[in-house]
């Protein structure tokens, strides 16, 4: 039986992406990009913004060999408010989820269905409150046994799985990250918990992503896969971007 296809993740720094700070605004991008990062009032924000946009493009168009459909990528949401593929056919029927946080960003593909994708920063301090809002009684009690040094890493590790699992369902921010949980890990997979109850949360599970010291990152997708990653990190040269996914 062969083994199953794996979900391409791709990774980027977005200064690697954008090829410097004075570098113009990817010609890629169509007007509903540009009316996007419009929004945004801080540079930083608005170069990482770009950077996702970008990558976005890249890894759909890697996804099916063809890099000038990039270009010609046209954006729509679904049912659910995700984003999804409106043309050129050829990639109608992929799926991609997308993240991005200080310092990194990332897109996942596939044909098969929805998948959940996020990134975060680890550095940041752990307020109580925000602690609480996020995590179950039990994983409130493992991050306090932890020392202070080690909880920061642990709780975003936390929620980047909480927050694929939600992506990957298209909940957005409409159900409580404090009522996800995460049965025991088995070969590296998280069997994701609604309520402490598998059925209610879905035939869904989590894999954690290796995207370096100072990021966690994690993806989501159906049990019944039994599907790994392969991973790329993004390089860019002479106003092109380049990689090679490799196993996860």
């Amino acid at each position: 039986m062969p083994a199953p296809e794996p979900v391409l993740v791709w990774f980027a720094r977005p200064d690697i992406v954008l090829g410097g700070a004075d570098a113009a605004p990817p010609a890629i991008l169509d007007e509903a990009d540009r009316a996007h990062l419009q929004r945004f009032r801080f540079p930083r924000d608005r170069d990482i913004a770009t950077a996702s946009r970008w990558l976005q493009r890249f890894a759909l168009a890697q996804a099916v060999a063809t890099p000038g459909a990039a270009a010609a990528l046209r954006f729509g949401p679904d049912e659910h408010g995700r984003p999804w593929v409106r043309s050129p056919p050829s990639l109608a029927a992929w799926h991609f989820s997308a993240a991005n946080t200080h310092g990194l960003v990332a897109c996942a593909v596939d044909p098969r269905g929805p998948i959940g994708l996020d990134v975060e920063s680890v550095g940041r301090a752990l307020a109580p409150e925000l602690v609480a809002h996020c995590c179950t009684d039990d994983e409130q009690r493992d991050l306090a046994a932890l020392p202070p040094a080690s909880q920061p890493a642990a709780f975003h590790a936390l929620w980047t799985r909480k927050e694929a699992y939600m992506k990957a369902r298209g909940l957005g921010l409409a159900l409580e990250p404090h009522r996800i949980g995460f049965a025991a890990p088995v070969d590296g997979r998280w069997r994701v918990l609604l309520d402490g109850s598998t059925a209610r949360a879905g035939d869904w599970e989590v894999i954690d992503l290796p995207a370096g010291g100072t990021h966690a990152a994690a993806l989501c997708l159906p049990t019944a896969w039994s599907a790994t990653s392969r991973i790329a990190w993004v390089e860019h040269r002479h106003d092109t971007l380049t990689g090679a996914p490799g196993k996860g």
